[in-house]
């Protein structure tokens, strides 16, 4: 089950709440372990070809019915198609802000 407020993280002990919603601090090693993930997942982000994908998945609304109209079809009716342009702008978004402060590290 998750916390009842932020509805992410864990609850623990069988509390309602998470750790962090109760006020309590990261321990060590959660943070080191997010830390970890966060650096890994920069990484991996900045290697993408986010605005390739992008662009081509905006060729998506035209090239699918004519490709795959069934594929087409059940994407755009289960919402999958909509969620991914949503991740995949976020993504982008958030792999120019990483790119921007590796610059400006770098430059230093």
């Amino acid at each position: 089950m998750n916390c009842v407020r932020c509805h992410e993280v864990p609850r623990v002990d069988g509390a309602r709440l998470c750790a962090h919603c109760l006020g309590e601090p990261m321990d060590d090693a959660t943070y080191q372990a997010v830390q970890a993930q966060i650096q890994t997942f920069a990484g991996l982000l900045a290697g993408l070809d986010l605005e390739g994908f992008c662009d081509r998945l905006a060729k998506a609304d035209v090239v699918g019915p004519i490709v795959d109209p069934t594929l087409y079809r059940e994407a755009l009716q289960s919402g999958k198609l909509e969620l991914l342009k949503e991740h995949a702008g976020a993504l982008r978004a958030a792999q120019a802000r990483i790119l921007r402060a590796d610059a400006e590290f770098e430059a230093r």
